[in-house]
């Protein structure tokens, strides 16, 4: 029997304080159908107890301090320490359903030709109910959607070689810089209608910013109309929607 490919994950984090978010997060991944694997965390200049907390964090870490620069430049570092052919990216506040790696590698793998693996994200609040500091638990808010959002895809570390790796120059919206950048470069997406990624609602990402990441969506798109005109080039690569296995 074949062994799986390494995938590694790349978590960035910045002054995480004193929540329990990041141990849920931790147990999404521990919990995956997916043995194979390695955890990068970069820590992007935390002033806090963040890597006191990680370090207590049972499981294998791979943990890495930078000054501040950013999450950009904190997944850039990542991916530079990143053993893994296989990239999965999970922010410390989220979620993974436990089959996410399983069915994604699956897909990822049954063709030369696909680059990565994007599913749906559903929106989840926390369970007040639940009182157990390390199970992830919360509850729905809405329906699943498609997002450009890092946490619900699956790479072949080799498209950030195609691609390019992540504008460290942006503050916001640069998971949507990298998917445009990704099919401007004809990288192979294919789309499976499955939940990926648990985005947790919670009060620090509530708050605000949603204008700011607003202006970011639209300032990625404008970015890529313009590269295109540039280069005479007026379409981007089709994102293939497959039925789920």
């Amino acid at each position: 029997m074949l062994k799986k490919k390494l995938i590694s994950v790349i978590m960035p984090v910045y002054n995480i304080g004193a929540s329990s978010y990041i141990a849920q997060a931790f147990q999404s991944i521990y919990s995956q159908d997916y043995k194979n694997l390695e955890i990068v965390v970069v820590d992007d200049g935390s002033s806090d107890d963040s890597e006191k907390i990680i370090k207590q964090l049972s499981g294998p870490i791979n943990y890495i301090r930078q000054k501040h620069q950013g999450v950009s430049s904190a997944r850039n570092k990542g991916l530079e320490n990143a053993r893994g052919e296989i990239i999965a990216f999970l922010d410390s506040d989220d979620l993974w359903p436990e089959d996410k790696l399983k069915k994604q590698s699956l897909e990822l793998n049954s063709s030369k030709s696909r680059d990565v693996i994007l599913g749906l994200t559903q929106i989840c609040m926390k369970d007040k109910a639940n009182k157990t500091k390390d199970k992830a638990s919360c509850s729905e808010v809405g329906s699943p959607y498609l997002s450009y959002n890092l946490g619900s895809a699956l790479f072949k570390k080799s498209v950030f070689e195609k691609a390019g790796k992540f504008n460290s120059s942006l503050s916001f919206a640069e998971d949507y810089d990298w998917f445009m950048r990704a099919r401007e470069s004809k990288v192979s997406i294919v789309v499976i209608r499955e939940i990926s990624l648990f985005y947790r609602l919670h009060d620090k990402n509530m708050s605000g910013d949603k204008k700011q990441i607003e202006d970011g969506v639209m300032e990625s798109f404008l970015s890529s109309i313009h590269r295109r005109k540039s280069k005479g080039r007026h379409s981007l690569k089709t994102l293939v929607f497959k039925k789920p296995r």
